[in-house]
């Protein structure tokens, strides 16, 4: 504490350059804790890996030495140095969290729309979870699989089966987010004149208290469609997505 006050008169009754250590060696000691709340909303959200908590780690160890060089050593131009490098490491850190984050949000899928119009029997099949999907459920703290199977299955005859997972469905209609119900399928066209407008799946499903609805969106990817929806917060890319397989009994 002694030290701390020492510095902090040497601060106000010294030079412009040990007046500007000083300030720099707190600021960045706050700029990078506000980074780190920051960052760890991000990693929880999904934004971005968890190793880039590990980088931020190194550089707050760089600010703490900063800051303790410029405490106990008094070594003003050393620890000018030292936060200027820190700050120059925080930007870049921050520029790289941009592509991190584009990166994250195309996970899955590289895109979310189609370039072509799909025809009603190239959905016709058992669609189940991609591994993504599973991994991501089995893992999140929001939605727990029990040891349920998971499938969409989709008859010609417009007939549809559901087992799996669906976001809301109800505390006693579903069980941890499981959902059983048989039903209708139905491919809904693009809306004229509206860029925004995709063809969807429309799932029209009986429970076991009340009916209900599920929307799910395509994709493709390397000639391979995608059913996709979103679960959650879809600014954390929350995704649920099925892919067709090959027909199976279940």
């Amino acid at each position: 504490m002694n030290r701390l006050r020492d510095g902090y008169c040497c601060w106000t009754r010294g030079t412009t350059s040990r007046k500007l250590a000083w300030g720099l060696s707190l600021s960045s000691i706050g700029s990078f804790i506000v980074t780190a709340i920051a960052l760890g909303l991000m990693i929880d959200a999904k934004f971005v890996q968890p190793s880039a908590s590990l980088i931020l780690g190194v550089l707050l160890v760089f600010a703490g030495v900063s800051f303790g060089v410029l405490v106990y050593s008094r070594k003003f131009l050393f620890a000018l140095l030292l936060n200027i490098l820190c700050f120059a490491a925080l930007q870049w850190l921050l520029i790289a969290m941009v592509p991190i984050m584009f990166a994250f949000s195309s996970m899955g899928t590289s895109h979310r729309h189609m370039d072509r119009v799909i025809a009603p029997s190239e959905l016709q099949g058992t669609w189940t979870p991609t591994e993504q999907t599973l991994d991501f459920l089995f893992l999140s703290e929001r939605y727990h699989l029990s040891g349920e199977p998971h499938f969409i299955e989709l008859n010609a005859d417009g007939s549809a089966r559901f087992r799996s997972f669906k976001d809301g469905a109800g505390n006693r209609e579903s069980r941890f987010g499981y959902f059983r119900g048989d039903g209708s399928w139905e491919l809904l066209p693009k809306e004229a004149g509206n860029r925004h407008s995709h063809q969807r799946l429309e799932l029209t499903l009986e429970g076991e208290l009340w009916p209900t609805t599920q929307t799910y969106y395509l994709a493709e990817r390397r000639g391979r469609i995608f059913l996709w929806t979103a679960i959650g917060d879809p600014f954390a890319f929350d995704y649920l997505e099925h892919v067709k397989n090959a027909p199976a009994d279940h």
